[in-house]
């Protein structure tokens, strides 16, 4: 704080006989500064002081001349103001647009468990073939890497049948991975299955019972994570059973399939 105050008031002072907005802007801290903000908000604060302490020596003055001069600190003490407030716009709207066009934050992968406590996701994993085992990291890392739904090609909500709704799917061939939203920043990974050219609806039965069967842990989980402490909890050992899925995978996974 203390190194923020100083500062502040170096860049006081270096505006402080400066007259061209040009030049008052290029010796103020460029946006990209870690310190832009508050070394500019000191600034508004101290020239708002200025310009209401000069209004009180005006009001109070009654020497034309000297009223003429207080006046004319009013007006630069203003100007300098209004630079460092459109300063303060654009550094706001152009955080805005790169917040906007930034990759989405990831999601944490929070992987359903029986009653147990296996987790449902190692277990399907020894059901698919080998030659998949590539597919499976790529769709957990497009779940991951909050991969938009309206991106039908992988990325879609099985429907609008009961035992269905809330489910996602990422497929990537054959493959299925299933999940449903625990919050804005976490995905809850129910299983992962593959689709059998000779039955269609065969994998949609597999994500309906996995649903009754999670059903209980979902609606706890999705308490806990509005507790900030638990919250880190759990995505610490959900890190951990992502990164052991991910070893085993590429332990096994073997060959190239055709699509």
């Amino acid at each position: 704080m203390k190194e923020i105050d100083e500062l502040r008031k170096q860049y006081y002072k270096a505006i402080e006989y400066l007259q061209d907005k040009d030049d008052i802007i290029e010796a103020l801290p460029k946006p990209e500064y870690t310190n832009f903000f508050p070394i500019v908000y000191g600034l508004v604060e101290k020239l708002s002081i200025e310009i209401t302490s000069a209004k009180a020596m005006f009001n109070e003055e009654s020497d034309n001349e000297m009223k003429e001069y207080i006046f004319d600190e009013i007006k630069t003490f203003k100007f300098k103001l209004d630079t460092c407030n459109s300063l303060i716009k654009e550094a706001k709207e152009k955080e805005k647009v790169e917040t906007e066009v930034r990759e989405p934050e990831k999601k944490a992968l929070i992987f359903a468990t029986t009653n147990l406590g296996n987790v449902y996701f190692e277990r399907d994993l020894k059901e698919i073939p080998e030659e998949y085992y590539s597919d499976v990291s790529e769709c957990l890392k497009l779940i991951e890497n909050n991969y938009k739904e309206e991106n039908t090609e992988h990325a879609k909500a099985l429907g609008v049948d009961n035992n269905l709704v809330g489910i996602h799917e990422m497929k990537k061939f054959k493959l299925r991975v299933f999940y449903k939203f625990l919050t804005p920043d976490s995905a809850y990974i129910m299983g992962v299955s593959m689709k059998k050219s000779d039955n269609s609806t065969k994998y949609k039965s597999f994500a309906a019972t996995r649903n009754d069967h999670t059903k209980k842990e979902y609606v706890r989980l999705k308490e806990e994570l509005k507790d900030e402490l638990k919250k880190m909890q759990i995505i610490e050992i959900n890190d951990k059973i992502k990164d052991k899925i991910i070893s085993d995978i590429n332990l096994n996974k073997r060959g190239v399939k055709s699509e």
